[in-house]
């Protein structure tokens, strides 16, 4: 098998209903944003860990201020929002992405985690996800994982090389799951932070939608609707964006609507907190490749050998064709 060997097929991803707890009114009003038009995933593949560094820099940044009252983070990308949420404590939590697999599996996240025992049983069962995922990749079907259920097959890339090996000796995004764990910072290292964000989830308080971040006119829009509702935007995660983007204009009125003077703004490697939203945008908005956050390698991840391909599948017990 070589690498052209491997699926092609595209499946329309669909959003997933809230159906195990009772929808929270605030959280409903918010999933009205989602694009439904963003149904075929994008990219290649989901990144769930992060690797960009200094984060616990970062981190302490973020902890110089108090938490605010009824206050909300909004981001993009996947985990690495849960991380600055247990550091933030927010009241909400909106997670955006373009890749409609993204918000498949994070709404896939919030259902684990709300059954969840501990976060040692919530690894243990995105684990067994994540394989069902990568198997339905493989087989090119879909794969059942559940009795009444299926799995989508979705693409992960693993953040297996940064330039502070915290993810050194990791082969696959299991492997990532399991450094979770204990690396400092992670939402997934203590108990206490993975509590509070399985009460956020638990009370419909996170929200996950698929749009493009360069669609001002909805974050306008939502912007609104938090306003209206008394919620304050605590914090913003950019994830590596402004270094990418081709709209910049439109970039930079979304930035600029989902903004406050105290809103900490999290742009690739920099916590850029303050008033001068200019600023901010400038100072994410100038990365050139080679200065980001990610190993050049990862833009984007190169394609997988048939030797690495013929491993996985050995790994996930799949006879190779």
């Amino acid at each position: 098998m070589s690498c052209t060997d491997l699926p092609t097929r595209l499946v329309r991803l669909p959003s997933l209903p809230i159906t195990d707890i009772k929808e929270a009114p605030l959280s409903k009003k918010l999933r009205k944003f989602r694009n439904p038009a963003l149904t075929l995933p994008q990219g290649s593949g989901v990144f769930l860990t992060t690797n960009e560094v200094r984060t616990r820099q970062i981190a302490e940044r973020l902890l110089e201020t108090p938490p605010v009252p009824h206050a909300c983070h909004i981001g993009f990308s996947a985990w690495h929002n849960f991380d600055i949420m247990a550091l933030r404590k927010p009241e909400y939590g909106i997670i955006c992405d373009y890749n409609p697999a993204s918000t498949f599996f994070m709404q896939e996240t919030l259902e684990i985690l709300r059954t969840s025992t501990s976060r040692h049983d919530f690894v243990a069962q995105i684990t067994q996800l994540i394989e069902a995922h990568e198997k339905a990749c493989y087989m090119d079907s879909f794969h059942p994982v559940r009795k009444t259920e299926k799995v989508f097959g979705i693409l992960f890339s693993p953040n297996v090389i940064d330039s502070e090996d915290t993810y050194k000796g990791c082969v696959t995004v299991a492997d990532e799951l399991r450094v979770e764990l204990t690396r400092q910072g992670s939402w997934l290292s203590t108990d206490e932070n993975f509590q509070r964000i399985q009460t956020m989830a638990k009370k419909d308080n996170i929200v996950c939608l698929t749009e493009d971040i360069c669609a001002s006119e909805t974050f306008q829009k939502m912007r609104s609707l938090l306003n209206d509702n008394g919620v304050q935007i605590d914090s913003l995660y950019l994830s590596n964006i402004a270094g990418c983007v081709e709209n910049r204009e439109a970039f930079k009125q979304t930035v600029q609507a989902l903004t406050e003077e105290d809103t900490h703004v999290v742009i690739a490697k920099t916590p850029l907190i303050g008033s001068d939203l200019e600023q901010r945008f400038v100072e994410g908005a100038t990365l050139k490749k080679e200065d980001t956050n990610l190993d050049p390698i990862f833009w984007p991840p190169p394609l997988p050998t048939s030797e690495q391909v013929l491993q996985r599948l050995k790994d996930l017990k799949i006879p190779p064709s």
